[in-house]
C-alpha cells in the first residue's frame, strides 16, 4: 500500500522539536535492530515457556473440534466469537498441540508488529526507521503486548486490522477499507465502534459494505453448523453480561471498577455509559476539526475505541494495544495528541511488573488498565475540544516555523 497523502515532512510545524521527529524518521542502525530482535526473541521465549501459553486460543480450538464432530460449537461456554470464528479456528486443528504452542507466540508478535508497520505507513514512516525499531523495543516492556502474545488472544489480529482499515481510508480507498473492516468484525466485533467513522466521513456506500460484509459472512458460516442460534440465546447474553464472574477480576471497564469499589451496579453502569457517550460526542468533534487526514482517522478511531473500553464490559489490558499502536505512530504528525507527555504517562501503569501501592493485588490490574484508558481518553478529549484546526502550530511557535500543509478532507 502507498502511504497516505499529505504525509510529507514539515519544516518544523506543530509542538515538539522538529529535529527529534526528523531523527525518528531516519534509518535505524543495525545495533538498534539487533537489540529489538533480541528483546522480541525473549518475549517469544517467555511466552512459549509460560504456564498459560495459548490459553485463549485453545477455547477457539475446542469449539472448532466440537464443530468438526458435528456438534454445536457454542456448547463450549468460553467460545465467544461469531460463527465465522469457528471456521477460522479449524485450520489450527491440523497442527499438534506442541506445534500450536510453538506457533502461537510467533503469530501474536507478527500480528502486532504488522499493525505497527501499517500504522507507521499512515504517516509515511519507514519500517526501517528509528521510530519503527524503538517502538518494537518499547512493546517488549509493556504488559498488554507480552500478555496477548502469551495467551494467544485474537486481539493481536485486530491490532493489525485497524491500521489496515485506516491506511486504506487515508488513501481514499474507502470501499476496500470497509471490506477489511467487515471481514475483521465478522469473527470478533471488537472494532465495531469504528463503523461510525464511515458515517462521519459521509462514506455511505462504504458504510453499507461495512455492515453487509460481516452479515453475509456470519449468516453463511452459521448455515454450516448445527444450532447457530445458540450464539443469540446463550453466548450473546453471557457477553452482554460482561462474561460473569470469570472476567470480573480482569475487567477494567468503568462500571465494573466502580461496582467493585462499592457503588450500586445500576449507578456504576450508568457512569460507564455516560463516559462512552461523552467520548463518542468528542470523537465527532475531533472529526470535524479536520487537519491531516491520517491523524484525523487515527485519533477519531482511538476515541471511539476508548468509548467502548470505558463503557462496555469486559475491558482487558491487551485491548489498549488497539489504541496505542496507531497513536504511537502518529507522534510524527504535528498537533498529534500523542505528542503530549500525558499520553505516555498514561501508559506507565502498563509497564511489566509494575504494582500500585495501597491497592490489593486482586484489584491492581483493574485500576492500572482503567487508569491508562482514562488518561488516554482525557488527552484525546483535550485535543478534540481545541478549536484550532488539527495540525496547526500552537501559539508562541518559533518564528519561521509554518504548520504542516493541512490536507483537504477526502470525504467531506
Amino acid at each position: 500500500m502507498r502511504s497516505a497523502p499529505g504525509t510529507r515532512r514539515s519544516a518544523g510545524a506543530g509542538n515538539g522539536d522538529p529535529r527529534l521527529f526528523d531523527w525518528l524518521r531516519g534509518r535505524a542502525p543495525l545495533a538498534l535492530v539487533a537489540a529489538a530482535v533480541a528483546l522480541l526473541a525473549n518475549v517469544y521465549y517467555q511466552a512459549r515457556h509460560s504456564g498459560n501459553v495459548g490459553l485463549d486460543n485453545e477455547w477457539v480450538i475446542k469449539a472448532a473440534d466440537v464443530f468438526n464432530h458435528g456438534r454445536p460449537p457454542y456448547e463450549e461456554e468460553r467460545f465467544l466469537y461469531l460463527p465465522p470464528g469457528v471456521l477460522a479456528g479449524v485450520p489450527w486443528l491440523w497442527f499438534s498441540l506442541k506445534t500450536r504452542l510453538d506457533l502461537l507466540p510467533f503469530v501474536g508478535i507478527a500480528f502486532v508488529l504488522t499493525g505497527w508497520v501499517l500504522s507507521l505507513r499512515i504517516f509515511g514512516v519507514s519500517a526501517r526507521s528509528r521510530l519503527a525499531v524503538l517502538g518494537a523495543i518499547a512493546l517488549c516492556f509493556l504488559e498488554p503486548f507480552t500478555n496477548v502474545v502469551q495467551i494467544g488472544n485474537w486481539t493481536s489480529g485486530y491490532v493489525m486490522a485497524l491500521p489496515a482499515v485506516l491506511l486504506l481510508a487515508a488513501n481514499r480507498r474507502w470501499t476496500a477499507a470497509a471490506v477489511v473492516f467487515g471481514v475483521a468484525i465478522s469473527i470478533k466485533p471488537i472494532l465495531a465502534p469504528v463503523v461510525l467513522v464511515f458515517l462521519m466521513a459521509r462514506q455511505f456506500k462504504a458504510f453499507a459494505v461495512a455492515i453487509a460484509v460481516p452479515a453475509v459472512i456470519a449468516v453463511a458460516a452459521g448455515a454450516m453448523m448445527p444450532q447457530p442460534t445458540l450464539f443469540l440465546t446463550k453466548t450473546l447474553p453471557y457477553l452482554l453480561g460482561g462474561q460473569g464472574g470469570f472476567a470480573a477480576p480482569f475487567d477494567a471497564s468503568v462500571s465494573n471498577v466502580l461496582h467493585r469499589l462499592g457503588l450500586p451496579e445500576g449507578v456504576a453502569g450508568a457512569a460507564g455509559l455516560a463516559a462512552a457517550a461523552v467520548m463518542i460526542v468528542l470523537a465527532w468533534l475531533r472529526w470535524r476539526r479536520g487537519g491531516h487526514e491520517g491523524l484525523r482517522l487515527v485519533e477519531t478511531s482511538a476515541m471511539l475505541m476508548l468509548a467502548a473500553f470505558l463503557g462496555t464490559k469486559p475491558s482487558f489490558d491487551h485491548y489498549t494495544l488497539i489504541v496505542l499502536v496507531p497513536m504511537a505512530a502518529a507522534v510524527v504528525a504535528p498537533g498529534a495528541a500523542s505528542r503530549s507527555p500525558w499520553f505516555w504517562i498514561g501508559y506507565v501503569p502498563m509497564v511489566n511488573g509494575l504494582t500500585l501501592p495501597f491497592v490489593s493485588a486482586w484489584n491492581t490490574y483493574n485500576y492500572r488498565v482503567l487508569g491508562t484508558n482514562l488518561v488516554s481518553a482525557a488527552t484525546l478529549a483535550s485535543r478534540a475540544a481545541d478549536r484550532r484546526p488539527a495540525g496547526a502550530a500552537p501559539a508562541g511557535a518559533a518564528p519561521g516555523r509554518t504548520p504542516e500543509r493541512r490536507q483537504t478532507p477526502s470525504a467531506v
